[in-house]
């Protein structure tokens, strides 16, 4: 059958062609049901009664279809029955890997990385459903405008058979039979080559080729006939990426190697230990002192406006932890994190928590406060690098984090109390193996704890032969065997500082400690800080204010107390003040990451973004595994409007910590922005199902709001304001939910409490650009229309380039009747590439018909395809 445009097939109009090759066509059509652009690929007529390409064709349907996973081709439907036979797939609006290499070649290490992390990410996907591609290649990659990778054209793909619950391997065989030489000549492994058994570690091999294709131009086994190029790859080793590629880092040339190795044993072991070594190298090689991957000149300084992402509802939840990062579960990578130096003998340690057999509670709070020490501690020592781990591990052991994290050594210890003897016994694991390295027996007085802390990090020290901490003055320290007793308790508590009775516990005790140790009143301002960020009651941030000033004068060398100094001055406002205490912790101690994050916030803040991402990227060399890290890094992406960077760092946060409710909500906000409002919903979900917080049940309302369902966004605002009834930024999304659902019966109640609250928010940082925002449209919507554009206006004079409060003054204009600024500033905003998705679904902006006269494909709406 000829297709023509506007000819149907099923429920979709033919449009045009869009290429085709030696088994088939792909076409342009329209599925007017859901008013989307789709392809169509069809056989060609030759091979209609070809009962080989009818099982292709089926085949590279059905396993496309079995992976639901953002790097593989979405598959619609499968129609075998009609002349032609047919599949309604995704439209990818992009180009070919093919493409790409003939226009850029040799890409750059960021590009490079960037695609080359996402199809091992859809590969190992199909791996894990026991799924061989046996075909991939450039042409059977597309790269969508907006950088997302999709691996298509399963047709050679075979299922292995997927390992018994007894069974730990997958037995590689029966996926093609000996003698048979399927795929494509230039991307062959030399198993198939051979015409023996492909199985998934063929396809790491093919991903070696194009690997190897995009950092230098050319196919490593390309000859001057098919037969020819069979002969090298089953025989000869390609020339040296060394030689070729000089700039491309030696790791990334490792990983090339292991893929083109003629055994297949000598490959990875899975797909996703190869998928993870990209990922690893994407990050690590992304530092900033890599002129390769900085930002642009174009971008030095402040980003343009249209990169900058609004998201007035959405709520992303950061955590900045004086260093005790929660991480997950996942399975170990092979490389080590990139040294921030050009020393090479800097060691990576994890310190694991250390466990009780006591089996006492008390216990169990100062063996979680003696490995937080040690783990402070040996923070401090030159040529040594601690990166943190999970201190609560939940399934996976706690080395296999500590594998995760990059570290290539672990302390491990317990913590055995009887009567008042205190017995410490630990060791220095090799992280890859297993294997202890050293280790030793400490036992001490109950009333003498520190000692006993400060031997064993001296004899750490002395183990690893790496230099002990810098001298300075020694501070009041805690002198009564009692209270070091119960600093170490409250210490062990902080532990857990996203828990509010944990956080009560450390408090009521740190408060009754010195206030003459630069220590506690340290680790109590954490304490008060803490408490704030839960409850956003100011009267915490004053107590932490306190804590950390005395803190600071008694032991101003401290650099954990300039962290924490930093991290309230950020929070009331003052934030020449917060970067100057995070930029002395940083000088005092380069490798402390929450002193490169504290600072990243703080600098963003006063509009250097290129600081910003530079002190970002430097936290993540330090701590690779950190989800926290990952966490804060994703949101400043989805700020400046890199929603791609944003979901990959989101999507690596609940990687790291599967039962994550922070990156499951945050991711969440991603993909509403990106208009994907069911993706959006299940992950919100997800993140209440983990634990019900409020910023993810805000999130949710949001969602709801956007769908119109406004019923049930009022109840997840409640469910939110029940959590944290302070955060005036609930009640006002409140109180819209209860205007445009019910009518007007508690909105005016809700957006009166959202002014208290805001008053009282600004009290404590009269800089908040978005809190005067927020502030007046929630007077707008009361009818205090006045007092609503005053603050509209001093939002505006302290940040007028965020896009968030030209939005909300573009609400109060328009509630105060000035149509004519409202739409010009909201048409400014789209025409900047603003999204789309919120300003279509606020009921608020309705009268303006603001979308009468735009196109629809207006440049930030995402195409169904994209």
């Amino acid at each position: 059958m000829e297709l023509k445009p506007g000819s149907r097939l099923g429920p979709y109009k033919i449009v045009s062609p869009l290429g085709g090759g030696g088994m088939g066509r792909v076409w342009l059509a329209e599925d007017a049901t859901l008013g989307r652009k789709i392809a169509i690929k069809t056989l060609t007529d030759a091979l209609q009664s070809s009962q080989a390409a009818l099982q292709r064709f089926e085949r590279e349907a059905r396993s496309a279809s079995a992976l639901n996973h953002p790097n593989v081709i979405t598959i619609y439907e499968l129609s075998l029955s009609g002349d032609p036979v047919w599949i309604a797939m995704e439209l990818v609006d992009g180009d070919s890997l093919r493409q790409v290499i003939a226009a850029e070649a040799p890409l750059s290490l960021r590009r490079t990385l960037q695609i080359v992390s996402q199809i091992a990410d859809g590969l190992a996907a199909a791996h894990e459903k026991g799924i061989v591609h046996r075909d991939l290649k450039p042409e059977n990659i597309m790269i969508s405008k907006d950088g997302f990778v999709k691996v298509l054209d399963f047709g050679l793909a075979k299922p292995l058979p997927l390992p018994d619950s007894d069974d730990s391997t997958v037995s590689p065989g029966h996926s093609t039979h000996p003698g048979t030489i399927v795929g494509t000549v230039a991307y062959m492994s030399p198993e198939q080559a051979r015409g023996g058994v492909a199985d998934f570690r063929s396809d790491q091999f093919a991903l070696g080729i194009i690997l190897y294709e995009m950092l230098t131009g050319r196919r490593p086994f390309h000859r001057a006939s098919a037969a020819e190029t069979l002969t090298a790859i089953i025989r000869e080793d390609p020339e040296p990426l060394a030689s070729l590629a000089p700039d491309s880092p030696a790791p990334l040339r490792w990983v090339v190697d292991r893929c083109l190795q003629k055994d297949p044993r000598g490959r990875y072991a899975s797909t996703r230990d190869l998928e993870r070594d990209l990922q690893n190298l994407r990050t690590h090689l992304s530092d900033a002192s890599n002129p390769d991957v900085s930002l642009p000149a174009s971008n030095k300084g402040a980003l343009p406006r249209s990169k900058v992402l609004a998201a007035t509802a959405i709520v992303l939840v950061l955590v900045i932890a004086m260093g005790w990062f929660l991480t997950g579960e996942t399975e170990p990578p092979i490389l080590t994190p990139a040294p921030m130096s050009a020393d090479s003998n800097t060691r990576y340690l994890s310190v694991l928590p250390f466990a009780d057999t006591s089996d006492q509670s008390e216990t169990a709070l100062i063996a979680q406060g003696l490995s937080a020490m040690l783990r402070a501690d040996l923070s401090r020592v030159s040529g040594l690098q601690v990166v943190s781990i999970d201190s609560t591990p939940s399934g996976a052991t706690a080395l296999s984090r500590a594998r995760t994290v990059g570290a290539t050594l672990a302390l491990d210890g317990t913590l055995q109390q009887l009567d008042d003897q205190i017995r410490v016994s630990w060791s220095i694991l090799s992280v890859p193996d297993g294997r202890v390295v050293s280790g030793d027996t400490v036992t001490g007085s109950s009333k003498d704890l520190f000692a006993i802390e400060d031997q064993i990090s001296n004899r750490i020290t002395r183990f690893l032969d790496v230099q002990g901490r810098p001298s300075a003055p020694d501070p009041v320290e805690i002198e009564s065997p009692d209270h070091q007793l119960e600093y170490l308790k409250a210490v062990g508590y902080l532990q857990r500082y996203d828990n509010e009775a944990s956080i009560d516990g450390a408090i009521r005790i740190l408060e009754t400690l010195s206030e003459d140790s630069a220590i506690v009143q340290a680790a109590l301002g954490r304490a008060y800080l803490h408490k704030f960020q839960l409850t956003r009651d100011p009267a915490w941030a004053d107590l932490a204010v306190r804590a950390c000033e005395r803190a600071a004068t008694i032991d101003p060398q401290n650099p954990e107390v300039r962290v924490t100094l930093g991290e309230v001055r950020l929070l009331n406002g003052r934030l020449e003040e917060a970067a100057d205490q995070f930029r002395r912790a940083v000088a005092q101690q380069p490798n402390l990451t929450s002193a490169h994050l504290g600072l990243a916030a703080a600098v963003r803040r006063l509009g250097n973004l290129e600081e910003a991402e530079r002190h970002y990227r430097r936290a993540l060399a330090l701590e690779p595994g950190s989800w926290v890290v990952h966490n804060h890094f994703g949101a400043f992406n989805f700020g400046i409007g890199n929603l791609e960077l944003a979901e990959s760092e989101f999507t690596r946060v609940v990687e790291l910590s599967p039962d994550n409710s922070r990156g499951y909500s945050n991711l969440g906000a991603v993909r509403l922005e990106l208009g994907r409002h069911d993706d959006a919903v299940a992950a919100f979900r997800k993140s209440i199902d983990i634990q019900p917080t409020s910023s993810a049940l805000s999130n949710l309302g949001t969602a709801f709001f956007r769908l119109r369902r406004y019923e049930e966004a009022a109840d997840a605002y409640r469910r939110a304001i029940s959590l944290t009834p302070d955060d005036y930024r609930f009640w006002i999304h409140l109180g819209d939910a209860i205007r445009w659902g019910a009518g007007n019966a508690g909105a005016e109640e809700a957006y009166d409490r959202a002014i208290e609250l805001a008053e009282r928010e600004l009290a404590l940082d009269p800089r908040s650009a978005r809190t005067h925002a927020q502030l007046g449209v929630a007077l707008a919507k009361r009818g205090r229309i006045s007092e609503a554009r005053a603050h509209s206006a001093k939002a505006v004079s302290l940040d007028p380039e965020d896009p968030d409060v030209r939005y909300d003054q573009a609400v109060v204009a328009n509630l105060g009747g000035d149509y004519s600024q409202a739409t010009s500033l909201l048409r400014s905003l789209i025409d900047e590439g603003w999204g789309l998705d919120q300003i279509k679904t606020d009921p608020e902006l309705a009268n303006l018909k603001i979308f009468a006269s735009k196109d629809a494909s207006s440049p930030n709406r995402r195409k169904e395809n994209s």
